[in-house]
């Protein structure tokens, strides 16, 4: 289970927790892995560590190396105080871990303000919105006098609203795959250049969004 789990994640990969109060409230954070053996997950404390309570069960997941994501059940096991707080976590077996390929995920559909500027090819700076976004791409509404092509690489810079109130932003490069007319031009873009950091912001809204969808599915 050591020699798996060594090559799903290693030491300083961010690891999110979501915590269940009751009366369908969740509580999300991000960490990142300390260490990790046969047992025990290891990382840093949060700000909000007081909340996290031995023996609390909670949800978490991370990103593998492999491209996936992995959801599993955990539990606070211990708190340490060294040179960096740390919290321990029951590590699960590989039985009970969800394996999320990365072709799962579906297109979400999300309403980003979107800055795009060039890269590589020469044309004037413009804002938009998004329709919808996945952990690959995302697809824009382009204004009528647009100077985009197919091939065109572009640099967007995108705000992400998480569930817990805060905005993240990510810089990303990406492709134009197709540009299709209709009431609304709008292009296709693919993701060709990203940060770890970004592309981990990008996989938990993405993330966040299938939650909420499936909550509103059942809810009706």
């Amino acid at each position: 289970m050591l020699r798996k789990w060594a090559g799903l994640i290693s030491v300083g990969d961010t690891i999110y927790l979501e915590i269940n109060n009751g009366a369908d409230r969740k509580r999300r954070y991000r960490s990142k892995v300390t260490d990790f053996n046969d047992t025990t997950i290891y990382i840093q404390d949060i700000p909000e560590g007081s909340v996290l309570l031995d023996g609390i069960l909670m949800k978490a997941w991370f990103l593998g190396k492999d491209e996936a994501i992995y959801l599993f059940e955990t539990a606070v096991t211990g708190k340490m105080k060294s040179n960096a707080p740390v919290i321990a976590l029951s590590k699960p077996d590989s039985k009970k871990m969800i394996r999320i390929q990365r072709r799962q995920y579906v297109r979400v559909e999300a309403f980003l303000d979107v800055a795009v500027y060039p890269y590589k090819t020469d044309f004037t700076p413009f804002t938009t919105i998004s329709s919808d976004i996945s952990g690959g791409g995302l697809k824009i509404e382009l204004p009528e006098d647009h100077e985009l092509v197919s091939g065109n690489e572009v640099l967007l810079y995108l705000p992400l609203c998480f569930q817990q109130g805060e905005t993240e932003y990510c810089e990303v490069t990406a492709e134009v795959l197709r540009i299709s007319r209709g009431a609304v031009i709008k292009a296709s873009l693919s993701f060709k250049k990203i940060k770890e950091k970004d592309r981990q912001k990008l996989i938990r809204f993405c993330y966040e969004k299938q939650v909420a969808m499936r909550h509103k599915e059942k809810s009706f």
